[in-house]
């Protein structure tokens, strides 16, 4: 995972606290490619 700064902002937006990886990869996936 690229830690560059647009895609981890998109992280931030889809993840929660306590989140498991299934929960929020699809999205951030779909989001940062």
């Amino acid at each position: 995972m690229s830690g560059d700064a647009p895609n981890l902002e998109i992280f931030e937006s889809i993840y929660r606290e306590g989140m498991q990886p299934h929960e929020w990869l699809d999205t951030y996936l779909a989001k940062a490619l």
